[in-house]
């Protein structure tokens, strides 16, 4: 059957045919160049970082520690030793840190201070059972 249309119809023309081809051969050149760019542009910006990241370390220093707490006015007084518990000036057994101060007591006396009154013994800050934390050797 036939439509009343000519062959010619479905058939691009040269014109249209050269102009797709040079499109797509500038899209390709384009494309070669975008990936060389880029390819150049990553192995600089990681060489930048890794330059910076190697002069960078020998500067930075951890900061320096805190400076320790001192007894609050009320509090009990610290025994000369550090081996020493502040509340029974026993040698420490079993010894653990109350979390609010950092002081270190033996693990049953901070309990019991703690358990009754709800503040560490020295520093007299606010703490609980749970904030007690024993430390091994």
């Amino acid at each position: 059957e036939y439509s009343g249309h000519s062959e010619s119809q479905f058939i691009p023309s040269r014109s249209i045919m050269s102009r797709l081809t040079r499109a797509v051969d500038r899209m390709i050149a384009a494309l070669k160049i975008s990936i060389v760019v880029g390819v150049f542009a990553f192995k600089f910006a990681e060489y930048y970082y890794l330059e910076q990241k190697k002069s960078g370390s020998q500067e930075v220093s951890p900061p320096p520690p805190p400076q320790p707490m001192t007894p609050a006015q009320g509090g009990i007084k610290l025994p000369d030793s550090n081996l020493v518990c502040p509340i029974c000036l026993n040698v420490r057994s079993n010894p653990a840190a109350c979390g609010s101060s950092g002081f270190v007591f033996c693990y049953r006396c901070i309990f019991e201070e703690v358990e009754k009154n709800g503040k560490c013994p020295v520093s007299l800050l606010p703490t609980t059972t749970a904030d007690i934390r024993r430390l091994y050797d």
